[in-house]
């Protein structure tokens, strides 16, 4: 069993002023909730949480192998997989 804990966060600059678009154009708002906050707009933009990765495999007696992957996410993003093949 292989297993991985992950966890992401950032720090955003108090230097930013401005934003570009996806048509181009700049704008100076950063509009979360009707309110201008630009720590809360760009770690919206962003995929930041904490997760588990926990693998499987095991062989049977026919040599046919069998590989399990789960991954849960935790505190925020909420994701659930799973493959067998």
């Amino acid at each position: 069993m292989l297993g991985e804990w992950m966890k992401s966060g950032a720090r955003v600059p108090a230097q930013i002023t401005q934003r570009v678009r996806t048509d181009g154009s700049i704008a100076s708002d950063f509009l979360v909730d009707g309110v201008n906050n630009v720590d809360a707009y760009v770690r919206g933009r962003m995929i930041l949480g904490s997760a588990i990765n926990l693998q499987a495999g095991y062989v049977f007696k026919k040599r046919l192998r069998q590989r399990c992957f789960v991954a849960l996410a935790i505190k925020g993003v909420h994701i659930l997989q799973g493959f067998v093949f």
